[in-house]
């Protein structure tokens, strides 16, 4: 709830906080500061990957898109993502 209400406060929607963290993340990588790792941290699977042949690890923002987590997220590959974002439904 907290999110929303500082999402409110700069007039920006969940999508659009959610694309600057995205930017923010996208940014950091191409930069170096940053490293995609090749396998799931959680579950070491090493899955496929896309077209630019980066693999198919996401930045997973389980704490919101506000400002001050954009770059609060943990790697994960799309299998242990989608179970995290269900637990996380669940608890709520």
């Amino acid at each position: 709830m907290a999110e929303r209400v500082e999402n409110i406060q700069y007039g920006w929607s969940k999508a659009e906080s959610r694309h600057a963290a995205g930017r923010v993340v996208k940014r950091a990588l191409e930069r170096g500061h940053i490293k995609r790792p090749k396998r799931c941290p959680i579950c070491k699977a090493v899955p496929g990957v896309d077209a630019q042949g980066n693999p198919k690890i996401q930045a997973v923002h389980l704490n919101g898109y506000s400002y001050e987590h954009r770059l609060d997220f943990k790697w994960m590959c799309v299998s242990c993502r989608s179970k995290a974002v269900w637990a996380r439904k669940r608890l709520a």
